[in-house]
This record gives C-alpha cells, structure tokens and sequence, in this order.
C-alpha cells in the first residue's frame, strides 16, 4: 500500500461543539451528539454533511459519525472538513484504532486536548485507496451493528412475553417470597483473598448477567472446610441475588445452571431456595428481574457511602403473584427455547466483532 506516515494536525482541525440544553432541543430529525453518541433531536444542524465526532469532556476520545448533518454539542469536537483530500469513513476508522480514550491529563473532570491529540501519527494511504479500505470495513461495521440490534430486539422479548402471559400480576393470588421458598434465603461464604487459586469452584457477581451465569468453567477456585462445602454450596434451578452492591446492580440475579461439581457462592449474594411444588425458578428469576421487584429493591434499599444493601427479611417481604405451576411451566418453556436463540445471536455477535476488530487491525498495518 502507498502512503506515508501523517500528524493528525496536518490532516484536519478539530471544532468546538455548540452548547444546547435539553430545554432547547425540540425533538426533530437532526441528531445531538455528546461525547457518548446521540442525546437528543433537534430541527436545525450545525453540520450540513458527514460528521466525525469526539468526546472532548466526560466519555473522552470517543469516535462517532453521522451519515447527515448534525449538531455536535459543546462537550464534543467535530471533524467536517480536511486540509487534504481523505474520505472521513476511512477517516473515522483510522481515529478508532488510536484510541484517544487515554489520553486524558485532567485528575477532575476527564478531557481531551486536542492539541495533544494532533501530535498522533497515522499512515495516511492515498485517496482511492482510502476508499476502497472504508468500502470493506463498512461493510464489516453494519454486520457487527445488525448483530447488535438483533441482540438489543432480543432481550426485550421475554419480558413482553411475561407481561402478556401475566400482565402485572394482579388477576394472580400475591403472596409474600417467603410462601414460595423451601428454607429462609442464605448469605455466601467469605473467605480472604490467600484461599483464592485452587479448590473447588465460586460464583462470584461478575459471573453473571441478565439473570445467566457465566461459563462455569471459568470461575475461580477457593480452599474450603467440609463444613463450609455443606454451607455454602449452591445447586443447579437455585436463585442467587446480590444483597450488597451499588444501588444500579443491587438485586441482580441469575439462574444456576450448568454446574457439574460442588459449587459454593460468595457473600455479597444471597441463595433461594424454593417450594418446587408451588414456584418454577424460571419464572421467579424473571419476576426478580422485573422492573417492578427493582423498584421494591429501591424502597427496601439501605444506603451507604457507594453501596446499598437488601437483607434476608427484605427478600422474603417482596410481594409476588402465584400464576398456576402450569402456567409458569409453560412459561419456562418459552423462557428455554429464547435462551437457546439467544445464545446464537451471542455467538453470531461475537463473529462479527472479531471479524471487525481483525479487519480494523489489518487495514491500519497495511495489510488490507
């Protein structure tokens, strides 16, 4: 590939964003960029083309483009036009593989100084072959985006299933959690961080999300007694939620499944336990993870300096509507066939960022 090796300064000058508040935004078609992508609509633009966005303060060195004119708001800079002819999509890419995200020197408020920034190199190919690099990595770019957004449509279905089968659970009997469980919630185990690195497998809170765990295989292994074994360890259709965490993740949740040895549980979480005979753990995991149980979380909460806290009692006081156990089966059903979809659309989106990532990494070593 021809090119030469270019100061970003000598290629483009970043612009100021322009201040304007929320109030002042009246929700047409031309999008608002801060420093984290679009925040609002408006009805006129500052921009009357193709626009390269930069967080300047807060999410700093953050790289975004508008197809259309825009308005880039003051805690951005903008790249609309360039000293020499170059193609701003091959332009955009070249700026994500340079990750301005670290160049931050304030200890308050994070920024970007954009003279600081002009100082970066970059190989700088001639225009034809600008485009031709942009044309493929477009095209790798929507297949990662297209796989994003079918995940996003995805994780939205569940919980429009629950509400159509259940609505919001008043035409069911309530009754208090502690009706549906076979024994009182239970506290993990805590063990100092000297019994971490061999012994038998914990779960810990970063190994799940959205109410799934993690692959067990790649938890990590802690020496424990007998009795702490016999404690401690947590089963296969067993709930564990986070008792102590910010209040944004207090209450998260997940269903045990996939284990295949003795597994214990650490502290910040609680274990549930329930009466098979009149609760499914599908269906209470979903409730636990309603927007309704969050806020009930919230009302319980016990606030502390960067951290919140919920109790055993707190747990067992959550009101929660008792459909038949036919009916939360069939609900189960539906649950395992969107979970087996979902994880090829994990995978699938997996696919493509590699395949993104890999050809990003091509095209800026010219190799592409």
């Amino acid at each position: 590939m021809s090119h030469k090796v270019m100061q970003l300064g000598d290629i483009f000058e970043f612009v100021y964003g322009k201040g304007l508040t929320e109030a002042e935004r009246n929700g047409g078609e031309v999008p608002v960029y801060g420093s984290n992508g679009i925040v609002g609509w408006h009805n006129k633009s500052i921009t009357m083309g193709t626009t390269i966005i930069i967080g300047r303060k807060g999410s700093l060195g953050e790289v975004h483009i508008s197809s259309k004119p825009c308005w880039p708001i003051d805690t951005t800079y903008y790249v609309v036009d360039t000293k020499i002819p170059c193609d701003l999509s091959w332009l955009y890419y070249a700026l994500l593989t340079l990750d301005l995200t670290k160049m931050n020197k304030s200890a308050a408020v994070p920024g970007l100084n954009r003279n600081d920034a002009y100082e970066k190199r970059i190989h700088f190919p001639l225009f034809p072959e600008q485009r031709r690099i942009a044309a493929i990595l477009v095209k790798a770019d929507r297949l990662r985006r297209l796989r994003q957004h079918a995940r996003q449509l995805g994780e939205t279905y569940l919980q429009s299933v629950f509400l159509e089968m259940f609505g919001d659970g008043r035409k069911f009997m309530l009754a208090e959690f502690a009706d549906i469980l076979a024994e009182d919630p239970k506290n993990g185990l805590y063990l100092p961080v000297e019994y971490f690195g061999s012994g038998m497998p914990i779960i810990r809170i970063d190994a799940f999300y959205d109410g799934i765990l993690d692959n067990p295989s790649q938890f990590k292994r802690v020496r424990a007694t007998p009795k702490q074994i016999k404690e401690f360890s947590v089963e296969n259709d067993e709930i564990l939620i986070n008792r102590v965490n910010s209040l944004e993740y207090l209450g998260k949740c997940a269903l045990v499944r996939g284990l295949t040895e003795p597994t214990l549980f650490e502290s910040n979480m609680m274990r549930i336990r329930l009466n098979r005979e009149i609760a499914h753990p599908i269906f209470v995991t979903k409730f636990l993870t309603s927007p309704q149980t969050y806020s009930e979380i919230l009302q319980r909460a016990k606030k502390a300096v960067n951290q919140a806290s919920i109790n055993q009692e707190d747990v067992k006081a959550f009101k929660i509507p008792v459909p038949s156990l036919a009916d939360q089966e069939r609900f189960a059903v539906i649950v395992n066939s969107y979970e087996h979809l979902h994880y090829r659309q994990r995978e699938a989106e997996c696919q493509a960022e590699m395949l993104f990532q890999g050809l990003l990494h091509r095209a800026f070593q010219g190799e592409l």
